[in-house]
């Protein structure tokens, strides 16, 4: 999670080996997503 919400930002962040990116504020319906995706 970070507050760097631009797309740049989440760009650099899966480049750099993040798995996912999740921004500020928190949209419940994004994360289950997110954490759904690592499940499958």
């Amino acid at each position: 999670m970070t507050a760097n919400a631009f797309e740049d930002d989440k760009k650099n962040a899966l480049a750099a080996g993040m798995n996912g990116h999740i921004s500020k504020p928190i949209e419940i319906e994004k994360l289950m997503e997110t954490f759904k995706s690592f499940f499958e």
